[in-house]
């Protein structure tokens, strides 16, 4: 049995299945101004090879979550071997354990899509500062999908529908945000194979990725509070 593509990319110890990678991530945050106040958050960190960087490249303070306790064993053990003071709480990004106005920054890379959106959104509008920011690296449609578009990336992915930009961007203005900014560059997938069982594990996503390859986009959204 293969299991879900979440479980999979925890089973694995993937580092970087984001869109664009961490090549992406470094180009983002290069974009932002960290000093030793600024307050960061990874919202889904996974095995947090992000956090890593972060911490080897910005003088901030870091703070990562996640749901899988098998990733965030991985990452408290990277976070140890190299030393990094970085902070890590297993929790749901649609209930976070943090009072209101905590961070400056929050980062969701392919992780927001996978909860139920709104609900998430207005999560990360709450721990923001004023004037805060959130960075979004997500799955995109090209356009509405059908019903049988939505049900056969739903058995892949397990996530119940697809925003087009155009609805990303609206829903993050119902979240409170403003000053929305959409990159509309090619983003793609980063995901490498190591072996013939994991090749084998991840082929639904490989199927969905050629079928809908000029559907299923992915966009960076900048947002503020």
């Amino acid at each position: 049995m293969r299991g879900t593509y979440l479980d999979l990319l925890a089973k694995y110890g993937i580092s970087g299945a984001h869109p664009g990678g961490l090549h992406l991530t470094k180009r983002i945050l290069n974009t932002l101004n960290f000093d030793i106040n600024t307050r960061l958050l990874d919202l889904g960190c996974g095995t947090g090879q992000t956090l890593a960087y972060i911490a080897k490249t910005y003088p901030c303070k870091i703070t990562g979550v996640d749901i899988n306790n098998q990733m965030l064993n991985r990452a408290a053990f990277r976070f140890k071997t190299e030393n990094l003071p970085v902070e890590l709480y297993c929790a749901n990004v649609m209930d976070l354990p943090f009072p209101g106005d905590s961070f400056d920054i929050a980062l969701s890379e392919s992780v927001t899509i996978f909860t139920k959106i709104d609900k998430a959104l207005k999560e990360y509008e709450r721990v923001l500062k004023s004037e805060g920011t959130l960075l979004a690296i997500e799955m995109s449609a090209e356009y509405p999908l059908s019903s049988r578009e939505v049900e056969e990336i739903k058995s892949v992915y397990g996530i119940e529908y697809v925003p087009t930009v155009k609805e990303w961007e609206e829903l993050f203005r119902t979240a409170g945000f403003k000053g929305i900014q959409t990159n509309s560059e090619a983003i793609y997938p980063t995901l490498t194979f190591t072996s013939p069982k994991m090749l084998y594990d991840f082929y639904p996503h490989l199927r969905t990725i050629s079928r809908y390859r000029k559907i299923l986009g992915y966009r960076v959204y900048h947002c503020k509070k």
